[in-house]
């Protein structure tokens, strides 16, 4: 199916069929350049940096990204968009995990993986669980980490590889 301007139809989370844009099998909607997460009458767009909220009046709000948008993850209950982006290598040490107040757009809290095991770790993935109030990240050294979706705090990591 399609999802307005012939975009991909994306069911939202893993408790409603989720799905990738890519192979249905990522744990983080990787969405493409202009595919959409539908969010109730909401949507969102991105392309490369820019991230844009659809309101339901019409309006898009519009946010600049510092750095590429690599996948989006939302908490419908709480207005949360959680924002992975691709920092360039030159930047490593920038938080690349983002807690968005999608009706307000404006950001809650950002989050840089832990560098103590590789200086350019970065996050590559998230998902958030409704049943848990969780967010869960991915980092490209290996781990999963549980993160509080409320203010970003680490509660708990482990070795996944």
């Amino acid at each position: 199916g399609s999802y307005g301007r012939g975009w991909p139809d994306i069911r939202l989370g893993p408790w409603w069929g989720h799905t990738s844009a890519t192979d249905g099998q990522n744990p983080c909607k990787q969405l493409r350049q202009r595919e959409a997460l539908s969010m109730n009458k909401h949507s969102i767009t991105f392309s490369g940096n820019e991230l844009v909220i659809h309101q339901d009046d019409g309006s898009a709000d519009r946010m600049n990204m510092p750095h590429p948008i690599i996948c989006i993850e939302d908490a419908m209950s709480n207005s949360w968009l959680f924002v992975v982006t691709d920092p360039p290598s030159n930047a490593a040490d920038a938080p690349n995990l983002y807690c968005i107040d999608w009706q307000n757009t404006s950001v809650l809290w950002t989050k840089a993986a832990d560098k103590s095991r590789s200086r350019n770790n970065i996050f590559t993935q998230s998902r958030f669980n409704p049943e848990t109030n969780t967010l869960t990240v991915w980092d490209w050294d290996g781990y999963r980490s549980i993160v509080n979706p409320a203010n970003g705090q680490l509660i708990e990591s482990h070795f996944f590889k």
